[in-house]
This record gives C-alpha cells, structure tokens and sequence, in this order.
C-alpha cells in the first residue's frame, strides 16, 4: 500500500486520503478486504471510514482508494449518506420503539382519567 495523498480537511472533522494498492497475481480486493487494510495502516476504527471511490485499471494489478477517516462515528453519521440498508436498519429500530412510547403514554393517560 503507498499512501499518494493524505491531507486534514480545514472544514469538515475528517481526513482525506488517496492510497495505491497492488494485488498482484490475486483478484482485486474488495471493500471489506479494502477497508482492514486501512484499519491496519492507519489504526482507526472501522466504523469511521467512508471510501469514496475505488478505481481500477485494465490490464495492471493496482486500484486507487480515495476515503475519508472521521474524527469518531457521530461525525460520519452527520455528514455522510446512509447506505439503503443502513436507513431501514434504523427505519426498523425507530418503529420498534415508537410503539413502546405510545403504549406508555396511552397507560399513563388512561390512569389519570381513572383518577
């Protein structure tokens, strides 16, 4: 792995890093393998890690990573898109728990109206 740009955004709580990966005589990794590579290169979590482009190359066994590093998980899920999964994900946690509240407030008014 050779590190081609790694620059500290003045903006946003991130950093930005492009990096070269050759993979000779093996098929071109994919982003989870891409992703552990990083993690061990730069000893971050995996959880703050958004690649934004991989580009590979006819015929040559390299590709080009472009990601971003966020300053912790709360950053990454306030600036970047959620994947389609990831939003039903939470679509589903915040139904389940909606119900729960509602049931709650319905009890506590039916007590007062008792009383």
């Amino acid at each position: 792995m050779k590190v081609l740009s790694n620059k500290k955004s003045d903006l946003l709580p991130r950093t930005e890093i492009k990096i070269e990966i050759e993979h000779t005589s093996k098929p071109t990794p994919t982003l989870e393998q891409i992703k552990e590579e990083i993690v061990k290169e730069f000893k971050c979590d995996k959880e703050v890690i958004k690649i934004q482009k991989v580009n590979s190359y006819y015929g040559l066994a390299k590709i080009d990573v472009e990601f971003f590093i966020y300053n912790n998980k709360a950053d990454i899920t306030k600036l970047e898109k959620l994947a389609k999964k990831q939003k039903e994900k939470l679509a589903k946690e915040v139904k389940e728990e909606v119900p729960k509240e509602v049931k709650e407030e319905k009890n506590d008014k039916e007590t007062k109206t008792k009383e």
